[in-house]
């Protein structure tokens, strides 16, 4: 009886170990799998992001090119649009500050809309004092006092335009969300994540780009007014 109850114990134990194998076996395909699908997940995800940003960026190069072209035939002078646009590229700067000063992700599909859009507010206030400088000068101002009747005339729409900008989009930047099916407040929902990237950017890259055109453009162009007179000579 004593052997046959061992010969009972050791086939259990043996067939403990066959289970035991067989489930560790089970277990590590599982995992293996799982695996597979998160790589597969991750290189999606990964190719969808590359996409976007490809085509982010060629939807920039564009933009750019497309104010290039209006500048030139706005000002029929290709210096006035270099102006433009590098207010437009100092603009940055005050982008990467924003999401740096808040911690916001760079998200590069949100953050690159708010830097294309951006840039049309950008050029819009640019073109604005821009062309009030060439109209004074038109009636036979100088450039220095055509540049600063110029600045004081325009300072007030550029800067409204800022203000209202900054302000219709703090909400956005802090994360609130207003839900008007129930009349209330909501703070760092999905959707608020989603979109702070875009009004980060859109917000400090106006507070820069608003001193650029009232101090950087002016002062750019009075540089290129002496010089073509200068060369006029």
């Amino acid at each position: 009886m004593v052997f046959g109850g061992g010969s009972s114990v050791q086939s259990e134990l043996q067939t403990a170990i066959f289970h035991n194998h067989v489930y560790r076996f089970a277990m590590d395909d599982a995992l293996a799998a799982c695996h597979h699908q998160a790589l597969a997940g991750l290189d999606a995800a990964a190719e969808e992001q590359e996409a976007a940003s490809r085509f982010l960026g060629k939807a920039f190069v564009v933009a750019i090119f497309i104010i290039l072209m209006v500048m030139v035939l706005q000002f029929n002078s290709i210096s006035v649009a270099a102006i433009v646009l590098c207010s437009v590229v100092l603009s940055l700067m005050g982008v990467f500050t924003g999401l740096l000063v808040l911690r916001a992700p760079f998200g590069i599909i949100m953050t690159g809309v708010g830097v294309i859009s951006l840039a049309g507010v950008v050029v819009n206030n640019a073109i604005v004092l821009l062309d009030a400088i060439q109209q004074h000068e038109a009636r036979g101002e100088p450039a220095y006092q055509a540049v600063v009747t110029a600045a004081m005339i325009r300072f007030r729409p550029v800067l409204l335009t800022a203000i209202t900008t900054i302000l219709g989009l703090v909400p956005m930047a802090l994360k609130l969300n207003i839900d008007f099916k129930n009349l209330a407040f909501q703070y760092d929902t999905s959707s608020a994540q989603w979109w702070q990237s875009m009004a980060t950017a859109i917000i400090f890259g106006l507070l820069v780009a608003t001193v650029l055109t009232l101090g950087v453009v002016p002062t750019l162009y009075l540089i290129y007014a002496r010089a073509k007179a200068k060369l006029a000579r």
